[in-house]
């Protein structure tokens, strides 16, 4: 009987020692409780979002912002800033200030996708405007767009240029 008492403390404590080991080698998955959103993955609880998508969850556009950017139009460089913003009425509408420098305008477009966002032909200062913004990463787009002067001598402008963020 000595000699169980002795051995019990002794099994508890391997058992013990064990049971401790097994549980804090085990690795948990930090991802376990992480979702990501629009297509993003986790590694090490942390959300990798595609282009398109920012924030911690990849739950925010990533179109929002102010913009520099160098624009050719008919063979000629222009330097703009633009700003792009949601619209707080839906995912989809977003609004662009200062199109091609018109200080003070604002045209709207809808995104397609992620990486897209389209701007139907529509008023812009004296001019008609038509165009579409593309990310390249979540730090860079293009903007690809058409001004149409519909005055007396109606002309038609393509311009294309390349926009990183502020």
């Amino acid at each position: 009987m000595k000699g169980i008492r002795k051995i019990v403390p002794i099994l508890i404590l391997a058992i013990g020692s064990c049971c401790s080991a097994l549980y804090f080698s085990c690795k948990k998955d930090a991802c376990n409780t992480v979702t990501c959103l629009n297509g993003g993955s986790c590694a090490g609880g942390l959300c990798s979002c595609p282009v398109g998508w920012t924030g911690t969850f990849c739950e925010t556009s990533a179109f929002g912002g102010s913009w520099n950017g160098a624009d050719i139009c008919d063979s000629q460089s222009y330097n703009f800033a633009i700003s792009v913003s949601p619209s707080s009425s839906d995912t989809v509408t977003f609004y662009i200030q200062n199109p091609h420098g018109f200080a003070g305008s604002q045209l709207m477009g809808t995104r397609s996708g992620a990486k897209t966002i389209n701007i139907p032909n529509q008023p812009c200062d004296t001019v008609m405007f038509s165009g579409t913004l593309t990310l390249t990463s979540n730090n860079a787009l293009t903007f690809s767009y058409t001004i149409t002067d519909t005055g007396k001598h109606a002309t038609i402008t393509q311009c294309s240029g390349n926009y990183n963020r502020r």
